[in-house]
């Protein structure tokens, strides 16, 4: 597939919502089958996790239905699918580099590719 944009999970934030938006959210999906507030993806320490927040069309990881408000933890190389839809979404964890002992801030990113299915 395309490449068609990367979403970096980072800075300040706890937490981030994925939806139809443009309003609300901090990754906007714009198409019908996508809710409003359809996924929140949130950091407990260093692990990140990724929950339906209980969407028409729902999500899916590795091929998987999430069950909705049930937070799954997101592994690096994880496949999900929001609403049904052909966009394919890859977590990828940052590559580590030699840094401080001190504890750096949680740097993730998203990345959505369209496959021709």
């Amino acid at each position: 597939g395309k490449h068609q944009r990367t979403h970096a999970l980072g800075g300040d934030k706890s937490s981030w919502i994925i939806g139809r938006g443009p309003a609300g959210v901090d990754i906007a999906i714009g198409n019908p089958r996508i809710s409003r507030k359809h996924a929140e993806v949130t950091s407990q320490g260093p692990l990140l996790f990724l929950n339906d927040l209980g969407s028409t069309y729902g999500t899916a990881m590795n091929k998987e239905k999430l069950e909705a408000k049930s937070p799954v933890e997101l592994v690096n190389g994880a496949r999900f699918r929001f609403g049904g839809l052909p966009e394919l979404y890859v977590y990828r964890e940052p590559v580590e580099e030699e840094e401080e002992p001190s504890s750096p801030p949680v740097e993730a990113e998203v990345t959505g590719t369209a496959l021709a299915e």
